[in-house]
């Protein structure tokens, strides 16, 4: 999926680093789940625990990997607990991966992002690994390809 950088996204993006205390490069990487609620694909859900509402896969958190290869999503010790704070609120974890760092984009650039594929909440909770290196991660090559991202809005 090819999505280009508008300033209304950039905007958001320095809004909401500001709101969350967070880093600018962490909010830029919602841009796969802007895109598709901006061209109604996906739901804006309130909260921080869900992304979006996608009639196929429920309530969604999306999950950007770093570009490259490598397969895992990688959950810092400190963001562990977010994980079990979810249940019962998450459906799916969607995986994409942009081909570019998120922090060298502008207004104007284009970004490909490619969807990896989806896990339950529960699958999740049973992939998570000890990490060697930090936290804990997640093989994503255990995903289900997805098929639809579409949803009906009533």
């Amino acid at each position: 999926m090819q999505i280009t950088i508008t300033q209304e996204f950039m905007d958001q993006c320095k809004a909401r680093a500001i709101v969350y205390k967070s880093t600018y490069d962490r909010v830029m990487c919602e841009i796969f789940e802007h895109h598709l609620i901006e061209t109604g694909t996906w739901e804006d859900v309130d909260g921080w625990a869900v992304d979006a509402k996608c009639e196929y896969l429920g309530h969604v958190d999306v999950k950007m990997l770093e570009p490259g290869v490598s397969p895992w999503w990688n959950i810092p010790t400190h963001k562990a607990r977010n994980i079990f704070r979810q249940h019962g609120i998450i459906d799916n974890y969607v995986f994409v991966r942009a081909d570019k760092k998120m922090s060298t984009l502008k207004v104007g650039d284009t970004i490909n992002i490619d969807i990896i594929g989806s896990m339950t909440y529960s699958d999740v909770c049973k992939q998570i690994q000890t990490s060697r290196t930090h936290g804990f991660y997640v093989d994503t090559r255990r995903s289900k390809k997805i098929t639809h991202l579409t949803t009906h809005k009533e």
